[in-house]
């Protein structure tokens, strides 16, 4: 299996061939759903799941930390 991770517009891709053979474990959806709730303490952006063209894609949105300047 070959997993391709890249930068497009403001989204991390996580991108894979689709297996059938592959088990689902039951507790991803879950999963997906937490990590979809924390993202959204960060982000306005959602985090996108999409099948298409027999890839799998996941699509987490960049978060941008801002660092503080202390002024003495």
């Amino acid at each position: 299996m070959t997993i391709r991770c890249y930068l497009e517009d403001d989204y991390i891709t996580i991108q894979s061939k689709l297996n059938d053979r592959l088990i689902a474990n039951s507790n991803a959806e879950l999963a997906l759903s937490r990590l979809q709730k924390s993202y959204s303490l960060y982000s306005d952006q959602p985090m996108i799941k999409v099948k298409a063209y027999e890839e799998n894609y996941i699509k987490l949105p960049v978060i941008r930390v801002a660092e503080e300047l202390t002024i003495h």
